[in-house]
């Protein structure tokens, strides 16, 4: 009975020891989501910096989108001063106004002459809209 009183009292001492070296042993503590906020700061930093250089290149592409309008532009208005003066050069473009005279679709003209479709209806429109 001694040797169990010992013992308990031993044992109820380092209980006593360990809430005295570490009280806070036995309480939990709130989370720490400091690491997290840090990890969420960097991805959102990340996402910035990607924004921003997609953003370069929308800019980038939409200035090569301009570039390109404006030289097809240029180039639409050289082809309409040329059909206004007369300066139709290319028999190409003669032999499928005079299809087109004879009476026949664009899809015929481009059978006949061997070009793109879309070629024969740019070459009528262009020539519909200087004879209007």
């Amino acid at each position: 009975m001694e040797f169990f009183i010992v013992f308990l009292l031993g044992i109820m001492l380092g209980l006593v020891g360990l809430f005295l070296v570490r009280p806070n042993l036995f309480v939990k503590q709130p989370p720490n989501f400091s690491l997290l906020e840090d990890l969420a700061d960097e991805l959102i930093g990340r996402i910035e910096e990607k924004e921003k250089e997609l953003d370069a290149k929308y800019a980038e592409i939409m200035q090569t989108i301009n570039q390109e309008e404006q030289r097809l532009m240029q180039i639409s208005e050289k082809i309409l001063q040329a059909v206004k003066h007369g300066d139709l050069t290319s028999p190409k473009v003669k032999a499928v106004i005079e299809l087109k005279q004879e009476g026949c679709d664009a899809r015929t003209i481009a059978k006949r002459l061997g070009l793109g479709l879309g070629e024969v209806e740019l070459i009528l429109s262009l020539n519909d809209s200087i004879s209007s």
